[in-house]
């Protein structure tokens, strides 16, 4: 497919044409992706004279009536957190607290309370391959809420454990 050719037209023609006097705005009918390393938003035409900004995963930015848009940092709801406890010498466990990772959790902090635990982002993760923690040290993640992002811990001695504490 062969590249067009640049446009002759004037920029400042394009725009007359585009705006809308009366009311102050843009004429348009677009659909674009926005990529860009981390971020990726996808704009579509919406209902009436609307324009849905979404992820690419199709999480959709929320627009109050008032035209305002709220932007959040930090926890909205509450986490959950436990004790893992590893009893088995040199076996893998995912850390999280219960039977699965809290949904959507966005953060994932582990503090080794015995010596000889290692992390790692995969099952595979051994005392040698693994990241040491040590006694008391916290590790803390940032993670997507969407991905499958796992951390998992094993340790060098049997009993030994870590707080846990998954965050929305």
């Amino acid at each position: 497919m062969v590249a067009p050719l640049p446009s002759k037209l004037d920029q400042r023609q394009i725009l007359q044409g585009v705006y809308d006097e009366d009311r102050g705005l843009l004429r348009t009918s677009v659909t674009s992706t926005i990529v860009n390393a981390d971020i990726a938003v996808a704009i579509d035409s919406a209902t009436g004279d609307n324009v849905a900004i979404k992820s690419l995963a199709g999480i959709e930015l929320k627009i109050n009536p008032t035209g305002s848009i709220d932007v959040v940092e930090g926890v909205k709801t509450g986490g959950v957190y436990g004790n893992l406890s590893m009893v088995t010498a040199n076996t893998q466990y995912e850390a999280k607290v219960g039977a699965s990772a809290l949904t959507s959790r966005k953060a994932l902090f582990v503090t080794a309370t015995s010596t000889g635990i290692y992390w790692g982002t995969d099952i595979s993760v051994t005392t040698s391959t693994g990241t040491p923690l040590m006694n008391n040290q916290t590790l803390s993640i940032t993670i997507d809420p969407n991905s499958t992002f796992k951390v998992f811990l094993v340790s060098s001695n049997a009993s030994s454990s870590a707080r846990i504490v998954e965050v929305p």
